[in-house]
């Protein structure tokens, strides 16, 4: 078998190997690539298998351009060196062996997601200070008893989810991370076990604590506002759930409050801070300035929480508005925005300028609601009548 994988491996070949019942035959780069992809495949078995015999066949190997690289280097250095696993090892005292120096390393890349959104993975690619760093921790890792595993606790703002450490020898070192800490391969070949490394879970954090986008950062996620009219004001109820802890423990916030014609000035009846799911108040500041509020608090370490204000604005006119574009500010759409008009009977008809859809009335008044997920407003509310 092995003689027919380095055959193989040579062989003049000009048509697509078949996978199943396919076999691609157009058009011609495709093909080539198929034909790479086999050949880099037997260059890996013959690896795999430590074949002595392939030793010098694959040293000659690295003068085809269309071969030479990561592939072709772990499966010489895998037949050179019948204890090479990668650059990451497991002893049998369960503690991970690092095999490698930093001057090998070429480039170290972090994949990671901020707050509670797995649906965008970010990247980051460290400087030479930061390899430093983040290599050195690889040094620390012990094995995984999966049947008790200890769970480290990483701050949900920033999460890294995979390290990819490239060497200038072609080797690829995959960390991806699993409920009870890290998995590894090298070049797609299994390190044979999962470890936790508390070091590099803290080298990571750090290096991406220094990013704008990464910790630190406060994401608005959803709305859910109540706002009640009568002929003479309006009444808002609004509840605004964020994430993440500011990097300098304090979060701010402008609030503005609509302006014009017929709208009053309005007066905060009350402003709270809640942990989400909770009742427990947390300290917020709120100063205001005619139709702008300026609110600033402290989350702690709390990753979730809402904003809970009260405001009442006198309308003098028949019109009401309530502000919802000010969500384009941050940059995202938020995950839902929910609304509720609750109107006096003795109002006439009222008239929306969003879609939407009267409810059952009951106790003399009428009730309308609006709901999107995700949210991204193009236009303020307007409720006329």
């Amino acid at each position: 078998m092995l003689t027919a994988l380095r055959h193989w491996v040579d062989a003049p070949v000009t048509q697509a190997p078949p996978r199943g019942s396919l076999t691609v035959a157009d058009p011609p780069e495709a093909v080539v690539a198929e034909i790479r992809a086999d050949r880099l495949s037997a260059i890996e078995l013959l690896g795999d298998w430590r074949d002595r015999r392939s030793l010098e066949f694959l040293r000659k190997l690295r003068t085809r351009r269309d071969l030479a690289g990561a592939v072709l280097e772990t499966s010489i250095r895998r037949i050179e060196d019948p204890t090479f696993t990668g650059t990451l090892a497991i002893a049998p005292s369960g503690v991970v062996t690092l095999r490698r120096s930093r001057p090998e390393l070429s480039s170290l890349e972090v994949a990671y997601f901020v707050g509670t959104d797995r649906s965008h993975q970010r990247t980051w690619t460290a400087n030479a200070k930061a390899m430093d760093q983040i290599f050195l921790a690889l040094a620390n890792g012990t094995t995984v008893d999966l049947e008790h595993p200890t769970f480290s606790r990483t701050p949900r703002v920033v999460q890294p989810n995979e390290v990819r450490l490239e060497f200038r020898d072609g080797e690829v070192l995959t960390l991806r991370r699993v409920s009870s800490g890290w998995d590894f391969q090298s070049n797609g070949h299994s390190g044979g076990g999962e470890f936790a490394d508390a070091a590099l879970d803290r080298a990571l954090l750090h290096e991406l604590a220094k990013i704008d986008t990464a910790a630190g950062e406060v994401r608005f996620l959803d709305e859910a506002v109540v706002l009640t009219l009568t002929a003479h004001d309006l009444h808002v109820n609004g509840l605004y759930r964020f994430d993440g802890v500011p990097a300098d423990g304090w979060a701010k916030i402008r609030y503005p409050i609509a302006r014009g014609s017929g709208l009053g000035a309005p007066r905060i009846e009350s402003v709270e801070l809640l942990r989400s799911g909770s009742s427990h108040g947390m300290p917020v500041t709120l100063i205001q300035r005619g139709y702008d509020c300026d609110l600033a608090f402290r989350p702690g370490d709390v990753e979730s929480y809402q904003l809970k204000i009260l405001y009442r604005q006198p309308v003098t006119k028949r019109i009401a508005k309530y502000l919802i574009t000010t969500a384009l500010a941050w940059k995202r759409p938020l995950d839902r925005g929910w609304f509720l008009v609750i109107a006096d009977s003795s109002l006439a008809r009222l008239h929306f300028n969003m879609p939407f859809h009267e409810e059952t009335s009951f106790d003399g008044k009428h009730r309308f609601t609006f709901e999107s997920s995700p949210f991204k407003p193009d236009r303020d509310l307007i409720v006329s009548w």
